[in-house]
């Protein structure tokens, strides 16, 4: 381990020189705000950092010391880096990126600590993952999968519940209880999220707007109407109007022309409805997934946000940012990882949550468009259960230390967003998010199939679709997932 003292000697340097960012954005260390617990921002996040830090070991893992002699801890991720997401669980080098580099050390102290060496394989196949399962052959001691992989996989019964990991205490300030929750069925704990996960950061849905067209129309600064509680639908639909414009006078509105709003078409439908604060799927007394697609709350939304973006006439499908950078786009969605893309953008731009239904709605929800979450196979004894779990603690507690504040502040709130007004509205955003059943879990079957189809047809036919197809896709896949969880219980 000697080439981590010298990597430990480097990151030192590395920390004396980026630890004057935060002054120059005007952020001292004790008003630092962590997205943690609940997916809100935790005051009390960092109470570890204080002088009372041996008072409160509530953010400290108490795992105690451990030798593992050398062993090679091997991880397995589905993704490395898309368009979306940095899904990366490790580094090969110090760069001088605070974000990496924090990632870098923190497996790096890892491995020290319990005498162990971290390898990632990245980018790899679920089926060949699930083949590997099936084997019992154990090749890798943790898998990081989307959660509508792990579903079925822990349905069929190659998974570990969370609850089966003895060292794993999602108690501590580093479990993230709130969205966790709403990956349970039955009261089960299958997986958890917590600071190790920074895919669900990545792929929090934000909005960015153009500060010189808002001037230009003379329109409302939507960072105040997001402070006043006025930032909804019919706000945002009103700029919207504003900035649609036919530049070059040919009759045809296309990619060249203005725009007031541009996203990706099969984000929409849920980036807004989840603004709205509903969901496409809510669970009963007995935390069984259930299908609200057609009451009336999901059915006006979804009303709103057609009558938003085709019935007036502002919004342009588009996966790329590019519009976004020339210029001519009022709101684009992104999230924070996209975010990057914009950093050489010349004209000035503000990041926004999603909008709320009305001023009548408290809170400002964020969507979590995806994410990968860890697992262990049914293959592993209980050895090899207790040292993955006492890995994937510390890496979890680790992070919630250096990597979350890492990235949330040094990289999020001061390398991307261009003013003090944005810092503040990242707070609001990660202070709400949501994760959807039909979103995360069931996305190739409902939201990227039917409602994707009918969003895309312009044609809004969400009740008889609900009717047809959408509740018996539904309760098809949800009653074969609690019939197979049921027996496993058994």
């Amino acid at each position: 381990m000697q080439k981590h003292k010298i990597l430990c000697l480097l990151m030192l340097i590395v920390i004396i020189a980026v630890s004057v960012i935060p002054s120059c954005s005007n952020t001292n260390e004790s008003d630092r705000n962590i997205p943690n617990n609940g997916g809100n921002v935790n005051d009390d996040a960092d109470a570890e950092f204080s002088d009372n830090a041996s008072e409160d070991r509530s953010a400290l893992d108490d795992l105690g010391a451990y030798d593992f002699g050398g062993y090679d801890f091997k991880i397995c991720h589905q993704f490395e880096v898309t368009a979306s997401a940095d899904y990366r669980l490790d580094f090969e080098e110090l760069t001088g990126d605070v974000y990496r580099d924090e990632v870098f050390m923190r497996n790096r102290n890892i491995e020290d600590r319990f005498n162990i060496e971290i390898i990632t394989f990245g980018g790899r196949d679920p089926s060949d993952m699930r083949t590997s399962m099936l084997a019992g052959s154990n090749d890798y001691d943790a898998y990081f999968l989307r959660a509508d992989f792990l579903f079925t996989y822990a349905s069929e019964g190659l998974l570990y519940s969370v609850n089966d990991f003895e060292h794993i205490n999602l108690s501590k300030k580093y479990w993230d209880d709130y969205i966790t929750n709403q990956l349970t069925v039955m009261n089960e704990k299958y997986f958890a999220v917590g600071a190790l996960n920074f895919s669900v950061l990545d792929l929090t849905s934000v909005l960015v707007f153009n500060k010189q067209m808002v001037q230009e129309y003379g329109l409302e600064n939507p960072f105040e109407s997001v402070k006043n509680g006025n930032w909804t639908y019919d706000k945002f639909t009103e700029m919207c109007k504003a900035a649609t414009l036919d530049l070059d006078g040919d009759g045809v509105m296309t990619g060249s022309d203005s725009w007031g709003f541009v996203s990706r078409s099969n984000d929409v439908l849920p980036s807004l409805w989840i603004s709205a604060g509903v969901t496409a799927t809510e669970k009963d007394n007995d935390d069984v997934p259930q299908n609200t697609m057609g009451t009336e709350k999901f059915i006006n939304v979804i009303d709103k946000i057609f009558d938003m973006t085709w019935g007036s006439g502002t919004y342009f499908s588009s996966d790329l940012p590019d519009m976004f950078l020339s210029g001519n786009v009022l709101f684009n969605a992104s999230s924070p990882f996209r975010l990057q893309s914009l950093r050489g953008m010349e004209t000035d731009f503000g990041i926004l949550p999603f909008p709320k239904l009305n001023e009548q709605q408290e809170n400002y929800n964020s969507r979590i468009g995806g994410g990968i979450f860890f697992c262990v196979g049914k293959s592993a004894s209980k050895e090899e259960l207790d040292r993955a779990g006492i890995i994937l603690e510390s890496m979890a507690c680790e992070s919630l230390k250096t990597c979350v504040p890492a990235y949330y502040d040094l990289m999020l709130k001061t390398k991307l967003a261009r003013d003090v007004e944005s810092e503040e509205i990242i707070d609001i955003i990660f202070s709400h998010r949501v994760l959807d059943w039909i979103d995360n879990v069931w996305t190739a079957e409902i939201r990227d199939g039917p409602l994707h189809d009918m969003f895309n047809r312009k044609n809004n036919t969400i009740v008889s679709l609900n009717e047809s197809r959408l509740d018996r896709l539904f309760t098809e896949k949800r009653d074969k997932m609690v019939e197979a969880f049921l027996l496993l219980s058994e």
